[in-house]
């Protein structure tokens, strides 16, 4: 009889010890991003409320309006911090400090796309393709974080000295460099060349292109351009 409430007790201990290691996940942005997309990707669209994610991943509703007011600002961090991420790496990169204005944009595609690979998935699954990403609500937050790295790199091509750069093409070009951020993306997505290495090409032509037209010597670099999208049948 001692050995059977000596075993029941040894149970009930191990029990313990099992619920006692099972720890509430920790609510953060990043969890809830994780939680969501694993969600659209496993059953191919969205959850149908923040309710019906909550009881999925076993946390409380109002957890999730603790750090997000909805599905559609929770995709717009997601994009935006990828933007931010990768600006974020580059700063704390000191090759990436002594590259001239040409150099640190070709290293922010490249970085850029580097960290996209991780979540091609999100992408090929929600983000907005052509005409409706220039004026997509999700990408607001997208276009904040690109538009503050473009305007930087403005002004360092402008501090590169040489002769002195307009300021209405300075302007055009910083401007216009979302619609051109908006199509590389989309260019990528139907990429399906041998580790990208179109999409690598079309970076490397986009960026002397946009380079030489802000140092007046454009038209080779135009052709250029447009033999390669040409060849890809993208005109």
């Amino acid at each position: 009889m001692d050995e059977l409430l000596l075993m029941s007790a040894t149970k009930k201990k191990a029990a313990t010890k099992k619920v006692e290691k099972v720890k509430t996940p920790e609510i953060t942005r990043e969890f809830l991003e994780n939680a969501y997309w694993e969600y659209v990707l496993e059953h191919g669209k969205k959850p149908a409320s923040v309710y019906k994610l909550s009881k999925e991943i076993k946390i409380n509703e109002k957890d999730f309006y603790g750090c997000f007011s909805s599905f559609q600002a929770l995709v717009e961090y997601s994009w935006q911090q990828l933007v931010l991420e990768t600006q974020q790496i580059l700063d704390a990169d000191a090759d990436y400090q002594a590259y001239d204005s040409r150099g640190k944009l070709l290293a922010f595609f490249y970085t850029f796309f580097e960290k996209a690979l991780g979540h091609r998935s999100r992408f090929l699954s929600a983000f907005p393709r052509r005409e409706k990403a220039l004026f997509c609500p999700s990408l607001r937050g997208m276009k904040e974080a690109f538009d503050a790295s473009a305007k930087d790199l403005m002004a360092h091509v402008i501090s590169e000295g040489g002769s002195p750069i307009p300021a209405k093409i300075t302007e055009e070009s910083y401007r216009g460099g979302w619609p051109v951020f908006l199509f590389l993306i989309d260019f990528w997505l139907n990429d399906t060349s041998e580790n990208f290495q179109d999409t690598d090409s079309l970076i490397e032509k986009t960026v002397r292109f946009g380079h030489e037209v802000t140092h007046f010597s454009a038209v080779e670099a135009a052709f250029d351009l447009g033999k390669f999208l040409f060849g890809r049948k993208m005109v």
